[in-house]
């Protein structure tokens, strides 16, 4: 038999969101870790999932990341405008819709940033973060909690350890597993792409769609022709 007082309970219970902010001017699998993990963690926790990309779109267009994205991502992505294209802009956005909590979910390399956003938050008391003009951003009662996904990055592009320089010297196609997976950036792709190096874009692709990979380094290709935007 339905349950009306079970109903009535989960249904008035506060509600936290599982989020990311990230840049990813090109998303990468590296990016869907990241996404992996707040899908899994929203639905073992039964609370809504929010991915918003930033406003900042070279090589791809807003169109072609959002596109991109949802298609590695398998799951809805929102490209940040002009009110909302910051990480604090970005959670003050999600206290508005009124969720209870928020479980930020970043990499390694933003953890600290995050972690002295929500450090800032607690210190209030949970009162909410205040601006340099004391205005109040956001609310989360329930707390800002960071979750960090991936360590150990290498930087191929500017290489300061010896596994860096070593690793840099490696065709992606002769990379191993490990390898790949933590050099993967945009960066990287932008590189292969401008070079006109399809095998070493894909390299950074396994296990994906060769069609999404194809469409993705083509769209790439073709927006490095292209003006930034200002």
């Amino acid at each position: 038999m339905f349950s009306f007082i079970k109903f009535f309970k989960e249904s008035t219970e506060p509600k936290g969101v599982a989020t990311t902010f990230m840049k990813a001017r090109i998303p990468t699998l590296a990016h869907k870790g990241v996404v992996d993990s707040i899908k899994s963690f929203a639905q073992e926790h039964k609370m809504a999932s929010v991915i918003r990309l930033s406003g900042t779109n070279h090589p791809l267009s807003a169109d072609q990341k959002k596109k991109h994205a949802e298609n590695l991502f398998q799951h809805p992505v929102e490209i940040a405008d002009s009110k909302t294209n910051s990480i604090v802009a970005h959670l003050s956005d999600l206290s508005n819709r009124g969720h209870h909590s928020a479980h930020v979910f970043v990499g390694s390399d933003r953890a600290h940033e995050i972690q002295r956003i929500a450090d800032h938050h607690n210190m209030n008391n949970n009162a909410g973060y205040i601006d340099k003009k004391g205005n109040k951003v956001f609310q989360f009662p329930g707390g800002i909690h960071v979750h960090q996904f991936g360590s150990n990055r290498l930087d191929l592009d500017h290489p300061n350890s010896a596994e860096e320089h070593e690793v840099s010297k490696i065709h992606p196609t002769k990379m191993k597993p490990d390898q790949i997976s933590r050099s993967t950036s945009a960066t990287r792709l932008e590189k292969l792409a401008g070079a006109g190096d399809y095998h070493g874009f894909k390299a950074y692709h396994p296990g994906v769609d060769e069609n999404h990979v194809k469409s993705l380094y083509n769209d790439v290709k073709i927006g490095l022709t292209k003006p930034k935007h200002k």
